[in-house]
């Protein structure tokens, strides 16, 4: 379809109006709105980022096991040097995590084993990680 304006600044397709926000250099114009306004209508929840991650990271370390067990309750465990390390959260708990913009992570308050303390803890979902076993050959 090719878009023209004809009239006093319409804008139109096949002879009929564009649909609002379309603009006649073929932009499309988006509402005047604030962009942090944008993320909060678009925010997810930290039970909805983990479902998208392969690892996460809890207070700077690197966890591939994490998961909810039958109760909905997550648990988050990885080895630091020689201590396994193992971390609970309620479904209250994850519910009620929140995302710190400036450093890109959420604030989630729970057990630590290692520590036997309820606490806050900064946790990262990192994108999908694969790893594979297999040893491929580029011959």
């Amino acid at each position: 379809m090719v878009a023209s304006a004809s009239d006093i600044g319409g804008v139109t397709i096949a002879g009929k109006p564009a649909p609002t926000g379309f603009c006649a250099n073929n932009e499309l114009s988006l509402p005047d709105f604030p962009l942090k306004d944008l993320i909060a209508m678009t925010a997810q929840t930290l039970l909805n980022a983990l479902e998208h991650c392969g690892m996460v990271e809890i207070d700077g370390l690197h966890a591939f096991e994490f998961a909810l067990d039958e109760d909905d309750n997550l648990h988050i465990e990885c080895i630091d040097g020689r201590a396994a390390k193992h971390w609970e959260f309620t479904p209250a708990q994850v519910a009620a995590a929140t995302f710190d913009e400036d450093l890109q992570s959420w604030l989630i308050v729970g057990y630590a084993s290692d520590t036997k303390t309820t606490g806050e803890h900064r946790l990262v979902c990192l994108g999908d990680v694969v790893s594979s076993s297999d040893d491929e050959d580029d011959n």
